[in-house]
């Protein structure tokens, strides 16, 4: 959400990511710590929840995130699953001290992920 917000000079992270787009991001991921992530490209609007957790550390979360996201949309899974799918990972990683210990497993992934919900751009 800080780097959207530098990077876009907005603080409204849907309006953030309507700027990056309309300067030629073919899509943006935002990330909402424990309100979850959204996910914008010029054909979709998506949000997805956290999960309740206890939280215990974000070292690393981000890093999850991203490359759980990355992972799954280079692999050729749709957007909404795989942000579903990194928000769980994410969300996962906040329970564990540390940044490497705090990366789940695929099934621990799964097991947690929450399903997407469309949003309407804005």
């Amino acid at each position: 959400r800080g780097e959207l917000e530098a990077l876009a000079g907005s603080p409204d992270p849907a309006a953030g990511a309507g700027a990056l787009l309309a300067r030629g991001a073919g899509a943006v991921a935002v990330t909402l710590g424990a309100a979850g992530a959204l996910y914008r490209s010029g054909a979709e609007a998506l949000a997805v929840p956290a999960p309740a957790v206890a939280a215990r550390d974000a070292s690393g979360a981000g890093d999850v995130f991203c490359g759980v996201l990355a992972g799954l949309l280079s692999g050729g899974a749709a957007p909404g699953a795989a942000l579903a799918r990194a928000v769980a990972a994410a969300s996962l990683a906040v329970t564990r001290p540390g940044a490497l210990a705090s990366c789940p497993g695929a099934a621990e992934i799964a097991a947690l992920a929450l399903p997407p919900v469309a949003r309407s751009p804005a």
